[in-house]
């Protein structure tokens, strides 16, 4: 074998290299498992706002009016043929809900612990555990939000079973969206805490997937789209 008397070949793989690929495949992994959560989410474009960015939730408010008058002012008559037709005024409201931010981790490992633990378990181990904890932090924020809503089952429509309730929760969404005038633009997801869903989940043979982290069931007890886990409170 020659000796290159110290000199390393152009084509040498070196460390940085292989460490560049690493963070590389990191980001990659990650960015993967929340394509598949958007997908689940029906989230087809995803927004992308910069660090910063106020958010704000927007409601429209108004009513149809074909009432006759001067200048289109309702008159309480109802519309006369020939009159000028009246205006309906909608209103657009937005609420603060927050602002979007950058959250920044970073992690760093010695020469020194990999030659003690081995690569394998100093870095890719430690990686794994990284990506799994920055995925708890990013469900632990949104279910934190998700619990500001206010909507619940009406009272005389709660049942002792959870297949009922997952029917009545989905029928009271629809029902609330209707009396609005407005309509789901979206698939309808539940998530229920895994004690609660456990009865069924162990007497049935039911294909799940993880999808960000958590337990996905695509069809579960006549309803599609259910998360299962430990993130939100049992029985709600």
């Amino acid at each position: 074998m020659a000796r290159t008397s110290g000199i390393i070949p152009n084509s040498t793989v070196s460390t940085d290299a292989l460490l560049t690929a690493l963070d590389e495949e990191f980001v990659a992994n990650f960015d993967h498992e929340a394509e598949k959560l958007y997908e689940v989410l029906d989230i087809v474009t995803p927004e992308v706002i910069q660090a910063g960015t106020a958010l704000y939730q927007y409601t429209v408010n108004g009513e149809l009016n074909n009432e006759a008058g001067e200048d289109g002012r309702s008159s309480g008559t109802g519309y006369v043929e020939g009159e000028e037709v009246a205006l309906s005024k909608y209103t657009l409201s937005r609420e603060p809900i927050g602002e979007s931010e950058m959250i920044p981790y970073r992690k760093l490992t010695t020469a020194q612990a990999i030659a003690k633990y081995g690569f394998e378990n100093a870095v890719m181990r430690e990686d794994r555990k990284m990506l799994k904890d920055v995925r708890k932090g990013i469900w632990t924020r949104f279910f934190q939000f998700l619990a500001t809503g206010t909507g619940t089952v009406p009272a005389e429509q709660s049942t002792a079973t959870l297949q009922a309730t997952l029917a009545n929760v989905e029928a009271s969404l629809e029902q609330a969206v209707e009396d609005a005038g407005d309509e789901l633009s979206g698939r309808v997801i539940h998530f229920v805490n895994r004690f609660d869903a456990a009865d069924y989940l162990a007497s049935a043979a039911i294909s799940t997937q993880t999808v960000f982290g958590m337990t996905y069931l695509e069809v579960f007890l006549g309803v599609k789209d259910v998360f299962v886990g430990g993130h939100f409170p049992k029985g709600t």
